[in-house]
């Protein structure tokens, strides 16, 4: 028999569009004009752990390309179905590049870990806030307070670490 197929390719957020992006403004015209200028891209996205850490860099367009944000969340609830491990993690990488800070642009991650509730819950935030319980609150990030998920996000996580990295 023919050799099994090769597995799908894993995609990590540091080989996204941030990183690219960043790294095709730090050679733009802008920038060679400007050295002083600092630039600073984001990605972010849900990893599930018993889903291979889908929707992963998927996160944005799971159920298809023109998908809605509960569109994501119905698919992610399917693919759910029936598995007990619902552990999960928002994740944000921050790409940031300065010439007075480094040399070549540098990456800052950070995460947020919970699960995943079959019901939906609260009406703040997006994506998959609704379904997606942080257990330190009690609560889904869909029912958190602004101040409260600017707090504990993946992307607060990510920025605190660029901060303290850039020691002013």
């Amino acid at each position: 028999p023919p050799p099994p197929p090769p597995p799908p390719p894993v995609f990590f957020f540091t080989q996204k569009p941030a990183y690219a992006m960043l790294w095709s403004l730090v050679g733009s015209e802008m920038c060679i004009r400007d050295r002083n200028m600092a630039i600073l891209c984001d990605d972010s996205g849900l990893e599930i752990e018993s889903l291979n850490n889908e929707p992963g860099v998927f996160s944005a367009r799971y159920a298809g390309e023109d998908s809605s944000d509960q569109d994501n969340i119905n698919k992610v609830l399917v693919n759910l179905k029936g598995k007990k491990d619902r552990k999960a993690k928002f994740v944000c990488v921050i790409s940031f590049f300065w010439e007075k800070f480094s040399s070549f642009p540098r990456i800052f991650r950070g995460e947020c870990h919970g699960s995943i509730i079959d019901n939906q819950s609260g009406n703040s935030g997006f994506g998959y806030d609704p379904i997606f319980y942080y257990e330190n609150l009690a609560k889904t990030f869909a029912n958190l307070s602004e101040h409260e998920k600017n707090k504990v996000s993946h992307r607060s996580m990510a920025m605190k670490e660029l901060f303290f990295n850039l020691n002013f």
